[in-house]
């Protein structure tokens, strides 16, 4: 027994004996819609399957500015900075999410970008990420920051930031607290679309934001049906098939319909098939 992702390849879980089953948990489903097949092949040999569709959204990205260290004249008002980043899970399980920091420099150059951390947050609890923990993961000899906390969850987070800088007496002059909204970027998927030649060849094209994977062309002709495998084609690319050996004369018409199996999971599934008039 096995169960299989479009997207994402085999899923791994745990097969149990007594009855048989196969029992799988994960929420690792990258984002974006996923066909998931289960496929069962007894001791002779035969193989059965079943599939349905899951939709999978993408992650919430949250960006919390950080100000942080001495500043210098050139970049704000002489003082010291500080930034708390307060993160709360007001979900009733554990949520896993990500951070990440990447830095901006003066006069419009980039900095550092850290890797991805993973963090765990049980139900109700709260953390907070601090300059200590910024500056000494960003590393360098730098005692001033500016840059972004870039947080990914699959779930909603509570996100607040506080906001502090002490001056000459170095006691906190100003406080300023901000929630910070994340936003989720739109799933990316393929989108499949067919032309059809006189010479009874055929052009697929992916119009999508993402590649798809093999499919089938159908092309139906008369009572002739033909079935045209198809390649993975790349997102905004072209595939031309080889013509089809169909006897016709004079004037003829055909129908070709792309993913005609339901092989890839499409933005837009009503843009799939093109009816063909050719004048003899």
């Amino acid at each position: 027994m096995s169960l299989v992702s479009d997207r994402d390849g085999p899923l791994v879980g745990a097969v149990n004996a007594q009855p048989r089953s196969l029992e799988i948990s994960t929420d690792r489903l990258s984002p974006g819609q996923h066909r998931i097949t289960f496929l069962a092949t007894d001791s002779g040999g035969l193989t059965s399957s079943a599939s349905i569709t899951v939709s999978v959204a993408d992650r919430l990205r949250y960006a919390a500015k950080f100000i942080c260290g001495k500043a210098p004249q050139a970049s704000a008002a002489p003082g010291i900075y500080f930034t708390a980043i307060n993160v709360h899970n007001p979900s009733d399980g554990p949520i896993s999410f990500e951070k990440r920091f990447t830095v901006g420099m003066p006069e419009q150059k980039t900095g550092p970008v850290t890797r991805f951390r993973p963090t765990v947050l049980d139900a109700g609890r709260a953390l907070r990420v601090e300059c200590p923990e910024i500056l000494r993961t960003v590393g360098g000899d730098a005692s001033f920051l500016e840059g972004f906390v870039v947080i990914e969850s699959p779930e909603t987070l509570n996100i607040v930031v506080a906001y502090s800088a002490g001056g000459q007496s170095g006691f906190v002059e100003t406080l300023h607290v901000q929630p910070i909204a994340g936003i989720r970027l739109p799933v990316k998927l393929p989108d499949l679309v067919v032309e059809g030649g006189c010479d009874l060849s055929v052009r697929v094209r992916n119009v999508g934001t993402a590649d798809a994977g093999a499919s089938t062309t159908k092309l139906v002709i008369g009572r002739q049906v033909f079935n045209l495998p198809t390649p993975p084609i790349n997102a905004g690319g072209t595939v031309t098939l080889p013509p089809v050996n169909a006897p016709h004369s004079g004037d003829f018409g055909y129908t070709v319909t792309a993913d005609s199996e339901d092989q890839v999971l499409e933005s837009s599934e009503a843009n799939n098939v093109a009816v063909v008039n050719c004048i003899g």
